[in-house]
């Protein structure tokens, strides 16, 4: 009901919707969300990168841009931009024409389910009934709630100092005291061993400031 309203707010005032479908190609239950792009090509700018399905280093992302403001868009990529190396570019294209890319997006969707499994029951088996887990559908991160704690800037330099790199729901948050009790843990790049360390290693921190 929301993605139709906003598709008809952009008819009626005119304007463009950015859609960023970030980490939509990891989505480990339920069915696919539907992007707003597929509702409306005409009003959605439908954006996303390659950094995240094959590798960060791979500094090549994409725009799906309505017709009306596609010649004005290579204009400005043409003029303005740091042009993208063309060789990985032409690797790529052939990676996506041999359909290769999908094949590797299905291998990796079951290496890191099986990651997202290991950190939700390893979560679960330490902290017990006292944590919920949000947005673990999908993506490479999972926002887990401590009720009654409130997490800052203190507590995520206390955990560096600990080596656990985690942040807070918070600080991506317009008002800082939103969602101040859940913190947001990535997943993609540790072994199902680290992970159980890094829950171990949050668990003793938490111990200490409780």
């Amino acid at each position: 009901m929301r993605r139709a309203s906003f598709i008809r707010l952009a008819a009626e005032k005119d304007y463009y919707i950015i859609e960023d479908d970030y980490d939509s190609e990891y989505r480990y239950c339920g069915s696919p969300v539907t992007p707003l792009y597929s509702m409306d090509p005409s009003r959605v700018i439908y954006v996303g990168t390659f950094s995240k399905t094959l590798f960060p280093a791979l500094r090549i992302g994409f725009a799906v841009l309505p017709k009306e403001l596609q010649k004005k868009w290579r204009h400005y990529r043409n003029y303005l931009d740091v042009q993208n190396p063309i060789l990985e570019q032409a690797a790529l294209a052939e990676f996506l024409r041999s359909r290769k890319m999908d094949n590797h997006i299905r291998h990796m969707r079951r290496v890191y389910a099986k990651k997202r499994e290991t950190l939700l029951q390893s979560a679960k088996e330490t902290f017990g009934s006292q944590i919920r887990a949000w947005g673990d559908e999908s993506g490479l991160h999972v926002a887990l709630e401590f009720p009654e704690m409130k997490f800052g800037n203190e507590f995520v330099s206390d955990c560096r100092s600990n080596g656990i790199q985690i942040q807070t729901v918070s600080q991506y948050c317009s008002d800082e005291n939103s969602h101040a009790d859940k913190l947001l843990l990535g997943y993609g790049h540790l072994n199902e061993k680290e992970i159980h360390e890094g829950i171990a290693a949050l668990k003793s921190l938490l111990n200490i400031k409780t």
